[in-house]
């Protein structure tokens, strides 16, 4: 079986630390050429363990040489001669001055700096478990090998280097195969699984295995640079990634926006549910209670059509009412009219009634004062005839005006009583009202009796007041015309 001692390897084309300076020990001779290959061992878990970097030299005519640079260990892969190793770096001393000549350095794990960093995961049907827990192991293991950029190597590197990382798994014991992303090929009694990453590219590889009993080679990491027409199509690509990586930025927040504005609108959705849910409820209660509301809608069509059927009854008496109050409101307008033009009389009455008291006043102190001469006499009664004609003539004018005043009222205490009767029960309350209006121009009418019956009184005063004032003037002759004494013998 085999082990996991060497689970993961690295490869790389070229140096990834700074060129190390080879130079010959004479410079009469061309220099030495160089190519470097740096072989980098990763853990279970991708950290670096160790580095070897294996140069393949060509001489040109130099027997020596000296290669600068910190190596731990320098082996001889060519020939049996020893370097002379320092910390300034490794000299060789050939016997021949001519070929190719091979010799690995032993690097500082921390002294190689690789374009990518890398992170190795491991699960067990599912659950996370350690890599020594799945030599032999039985069912679905899955691979998970996270590639960071490392931003701290040249532009070169960052621009440049292509990632790979391939493994070869042998399906005797092997179910299924799932690498999303990678390139699966066949090969003999075993699939070849290669993923491959764009320069400066974050990307993540993941295998699921099924199998029997687990067992693998190891994965492993080519890092090299492409080609020049591979720089193209690197370019392109790259800047098709970035563009891609803004469009899907942009996707990703159109689509938040999409998800709030979604999420504003559940709120609006769960009020209308809850809406419709109590609609849905007061449509349950209608539907139970229709039965009952057809039934008071019967009752209330009867009551509206007997209702209707009132009315009509009641249009004429309305009409009549109708015309009744026309002709309250002429009778009223006639009353107000007749009392109008009455007015006058009466202030006029009223005055020459007070004229005259004022004239019996004074006739009375004329009479009093049997000295007073008979001009004032007479002036005093001459004033107290002008007043007893002009009350005369006012009470003359005031008679037929009270006559139709009281028959205006009488008419319209008729009318009234014929409102009340016929609004007696339909309207109680504008029966009641023309009840009240009967009873003041009842009132009125009395009143207005009562005036005729005191102007026909004033008529007999006058013509008392006339014959009284010419009956004082024949005793105030009589008493103030001079006699002839008689003599008596």
């Amino acid at each position: 079986m085999r082990t996991w001692k060497k689970f993961l390897a690295g490869f790389l084309a070229a140096v990834i630390l700074a060129p190390s300076l080879v130079v010959p020990a004479q410079a009469a001779a061309p220099s030495v050429t160089t190519d470097e290959s740096m072989y980098v061992n990763l853990d279970h878990y991708g950290k670096v363990e160790q580095v070897n970097v294996v140069k393949r030299v060509d001489l040109n005519g130099n027997s020596q040489f000296t290669d600068y640079g910190s190596y731990e260990k320098v082996t001889n892969m060519s020939n049996l001669t020893e370097p002379s190793v320092s910390s300034q770096g490794v000299t060789w001393k050939l016997p021949e001055s001519s070929g190719s000549f091979f010799y690995e350095c032993a690097l500082k794990p921390e002294g190689a700096t690789l374009p990518w960093s890398f992170d190795v995961s491991y699960k067990l049907n599912g659950v996370p478990t350690d890599a020594e827990n799945l030599a032999g192991a039985s069912g679905m293991v899955e691979i998970s090998v996270k590639a960071v950029p490392n931003r701290n190597v040249s532009d070169y590197y960052k621009n440049n280097m292509l990632l790979q990382a391939g493994t070869m798994i042998d399906m005797e014991d092997t179910l299924s195969i799932e690498a999303p992303g990678a390139q699966v090929q066949t090969v003999g009694k075993s699939k070849l699984v290669m993923f491959a990453a764009l320069p400066g590219e974050e990307t993540t590889f993941n295998m699921r295995i099924g199998t029997k009993k687990f067992e693998t080679d190891g994965l492993v990491l080519m890092m090299v640079p492409g080609s020049l027409d591979q720089m193209k199509d690197i370019k392109d690509l790259k800047e098709d990634k970035d563009t891609m990586e803004d469009s899907v930025d942009a996707i990703h927040d159109s689509t938040n926006v999409i998800l709030g504005t979604i999420e504003s609108m559940s709120v609006g959705l769960k009020r209308t549910q809850s809406g419709l849910s109590a609609l849905d409820r007061a449509r349950g209660t209608i539907s139970s209670e229709k039965d009952g509301l057809y039934d008071k809608a019967d009752l209330s069509l009867a009551d509206l059509t007997a209702v209707a059927q009132q009315t009509a009854l009641l249009v004429p008496h309305l009409q009549s009412a109708q015309q009744m109050v026309k002709d309250v409101n002429g009778d009223l307008n006639a009353l107000t009219k007749t009392v109008g033009e009455a007015k006058p009389y009466l202030a006029s009455l009223n005055s020459s009634i007070g004229k005259i008291q004022d004239d019996v006043k004074d006739l009375r102190e004329v009479l009093d004062n049997i000295d007073n001469t008979s001009s004032d006499r007479n002036e005093v009664l001459g004033d107290m005839r002008k007043d007893i004609e002009s009350a005369r003539a006012g009470l003359t004018a005031l008679q037929p005006l009270l006559t139709d005043l009281s028959k205006n009222l009488g008419e319209l205490s008729a009318l009234l009583e014929q409102l009340q009767q016929a609004l007696g029960e339909t309207d109680p309350a504008n029966a009641a009202l023309f009840a009240s209006l009967k009873k003041v121009a009842d009132s009125t009418n009395g009143l207005v009796y009562a005036m005729g019956l005191a102007c026909g009184q004033a008529d007999e005063y006058l013509d008392t007041a006339d014959k009284t004032s010419i009956w004082r003037t024949i005793i105030s002759m009589h008493w103030t015309t001079p006699r002839t004494p008689r003599i008596r013998c």
